[in-house]
């Protein structure tokens, strides 16, 4: 019994201690605190480590110390599992509690969260995250680690790099991104020389790998680069296995037929059987020869919307575009939201639109503006000309020119810069020769640059596929189109060569001499107003103007119209001419065809007359007869018998003598060679000139 009560006292003796313990904490008394709970680690554990942890968890006494903490409070966390319900009830008046212990919990790891930021390495972070998994700050503290690790690793930005970030932290969410890092690194490093052959071995090593498309496509790109038949048609049958090969084969087509022309496509077919597109090559064959005329339709919802019908009034490519343009080359251009691209026949939208403003295809480029600045594409969207110019010419004898602010160059058609940007002006090319200004003098140079006629004279026009008009000091002569005078500048003006002459004129004289610059016909003849086009030779005749009378003669010089005539207007089977202020019509042998009673009249395709009388004008044939009545304002003629005529600002259209559409439409104008097309409330309607018919959109279904 005495040996009992003496363990009863001994275990009063040590829980007291707990009780001491915590009374002198509560009252800041940490030196008898920390010296009570430290003797009840030995029958108390539970309880004394919290109450320790608390002590050095604090920083109002000399005891304060994180990592003493930490460890009393992980010895409180673990003995609380071990300890007998009787202890957890009997000390709970103490604060010591799971829940308590928990938050202390947070509170140290808490400051060691505050430290490890500071120092903000991958070790610190991890040690953390190894010692605090019940953190709150743990996935915060998780994501800043890999974030760390991983943003080193692109640092560094090696395969290695990325794949010992990926051994190391497999889960990590940056995981993903590593692995197509890697992937990417590892890439580069194996093709680094960025030749075909390192992007083919790649394939042959890798076959599996993610980055096996961006090798195809180096390749395809690094073949076609050139932009050329050759690099294209290698890149088309010596890689057939290229995921890139079909696009390969319709960038080859849309190169190919860069000449425009059903010829060339059906040669394409010929020469390349095995060709993937030929489904779509033979479609482009068959709509070759059709007409696609513009046409716009008003939605009630969408408002206005453009597209293409055929020429019997079928929608054939839907109106979808805010505006289209006319074919040419196989391609229409389109615009959506004030953005331009092209169309084909099929309606396939071959350029995207995306540039402010587009050229017609020719030769099989156009220039697109971006941003105010001018660029060149072909049929395939390749930017050959980067939009830094200024100014952009028209395809020509393969070359453009080219202005990035006040000198011109020329570029090739792939936009090689071929003849430097020195010229103070540039003109496009025509058989091979253009004209170019230099320190305010006009030259004409060769397609390799090279002066043919120096840059010496203040005009330069080519009269004939040989002779060049060159002035100097307001005098006008002939060049050779290699630069040999032929006339040296001497007269006042000098015409086209029509019939083997041309007319030239000095001192208000007008003479006639041939190509080799010889005067063969001077009688002493004056200028006129218009002399310079109506005085040349005309199928063998030419007007001329004497003491205040008009006359023709033939190119031998003799009169075969006598000079008796107030005023001569251009014709060869037949001629008008004025009397006393009123003009008739005569014929070549000047008989008198239609009286003279007309206040004006000129001859149309050598068919018909266009008289005024009075205010009014219409249409005589050459017998005098009315074809169109005189009950116009305006008459114009087109072509094949086609006249607009106007009254105010509404038009008609006449066919002959037949009016095929009423004056009330609001515009009318010639379309492509056959069709005249009318515009009425913003409506589109065409004539076909071929069929005599008129063409309106027919509804859908109709």
């Amino acid at each position: 019994m005495v040996v009992i009560a003496l363990v009863v006292v001994d275990n009063n003796v040590h829980a007291s201690r707990i009780k001491s313990g915590y009374t002198a904490l509560s009252v800041k008394d940490y030196f008898k605190a920390k010296k009570m709970f430290s003797k009840g680690m030995k029958y108390n554990p539970e309880a004394s480590s919290y109450g320790l942890a608390i002590i050095y968890s604090r920083s109002d006494n000399p005891f304060s110390d994180k990592d003493s903490a930490y460890r009393y409070i992980v010895i409180a966390d673990t003995s609380w599992n071990l300890a007998k319900e009787r202890k957890k009830e009997k000390w709970k008046i103490y604060g010591w509690t799971r829940q308590a212990i928990d938050s202390m919990k947070q509170v140290i790891s808490r400051q060691f969260y505050d430290e490890v930021t500071t120092t903000h390495t991958v070790e610190a972070y991890t040690e953390f995250l190894g010692a605090h998994p019940w953190s709150n700050d743990y996935a915060s503290v998780l994501q800043t680690r890999d974030s760390l690790a991983f943003y080193s690793a692109m640092a560094e930005n090696t395969s290695e790099a990325y794949k010992q970030f990926l051994d190391t932290y497999p889960k990590s969410n940056y995981a993903s991104m590593a692995e197509d890092n890697y992937h990417n690194s590892d890439f580069y490093e194996k093709t680094q020389d960025g030749t075909v052959n390192s992007y083919l071995k790649f394939i042959e090593d890798y076959p599996e790998s993610p980055m096996r498309s961006e090798a195809e496509w180096s390749i395809y790109e690094l073949v076609t680069e050139p932009n050329t038949l050759e690099a294209y048609e290698l890149f088309v049958l010596g890689y057939d296995s290229n995921e890139n090969n079909a696009r390969g084969w319709k960038e080859y087509y849309q190169l190919y037929i860069a000449e425009y022309s059903k010829e060339r496509m059906e040669a394409f077919v010929e020469k390349y059987p095995i060709a993937p597109n030929l489904e779509d090559i033979e479609k482009d064959i068959i709509w070759h020869d059709y007409t696609l005329l513009q046409n716009c339709i008003d939605f009630e919802f969408e408002g206005r919307k453009c597209g293409f019908m055929n020429v019997d009034g079928e929608q054939i490519i839907e109106a979808t575009y805010d505006y289209v343009g006319a074919f040419k080359d196989g391609l229409a251009s389109v615009v959506i939201n004030e953005k331009y691209g092209f169309v084909d026949k099929l309606g396939r939208l071959q350029i995207p639109c995306e540039y402010e403003s587009a050229t017609e295809f020719n030769e099989g480029r156009s220039v697109v503006e971006r941003e105010g600045k001018y660029g060149m594409i072909d049929r395939n969207n390749k930017l050959l000309l980067p939009f830094i110019y200024e100014d952009l010419g028209e395809v020509s004898n393969g070359l453009i020119y080219v202005s990035k602010g006040d000198k011109y160059g020329y570029a090739d058609l792939n936009g090689v810069l071929v003849i430097p940007e020195k010229f103070n002006e540039a003109f496009d090319f025509s058989e091979k020769i253009a004209k170019v200004e230099e320190n305010g003098k006009y030259g004409m140079i060769s397609t390799n640059g090279e002066y043919v006629i120096p840059a010496n004279f203040e005009v330069l026009t080519p009269l004939t596929d040989s002779l060049v008009l060159c002035v100097i000091d307001g005098k006008k002569g002939l060049l050779t189109k290699n630069g040999t005078p032929v006339i040296s500048p001497k007269y006042d003006q000098i015409g086209a060569f029509k019939d083997g002459l041309a007319l030239v004129s000095h001192n208000d004289t007008v003479e006639y001499i041939d190509i080799t610059g010889e005067v063969v016909i001077s009688k002493g003849y004056k200028t006129y107003p218009n002399f310079l086009s109506k005085g040349e030779f005309n199928q063998g005749t030419a007007i001329v103007y004497k003491k205040g009378s008009y006359g023709k003669i033939n190119t031998y010089g003799n009169v075969i119209t006598d000079l008796e005539y107030d005023n001569i207007g251009v014709g060869t089977k037949f001629t008008p001419f004025e009397k006393e202020g009123f003009w008739g019509l005569m014929s070549a042998s000047n008989k008198l065809l239609i009286s003279v009673q007309y206040e004006s009249l000129d001859l149309v395709d050598e068919k018909y007359v266009v008289a005024r009388i009075g205010d009014t004008l219409g249409v005589l044939d050459f017998n005098g007869t009315d074809i169109i009545p005189f009950s116009y304002t305006g008459v114009e003629y087109l072509k094949n018998g086609a006249f607009i005529v106007s009254n105010g600002s509404l038009f008609g259209l006449y066919i002959e003598d037949k009016l095929v559409a009423p004056v009330q439409y609001e515009g009318i104008s010639l379309f492509a060679d056959n069709f005249v097309h009318l515009i009425k409330e913003g409506k589109y309607t065409y004539y076909d000139l071929k069929r005599n018919k008129l063409i309106e959109t027919k509804e859908q279904g109709e």
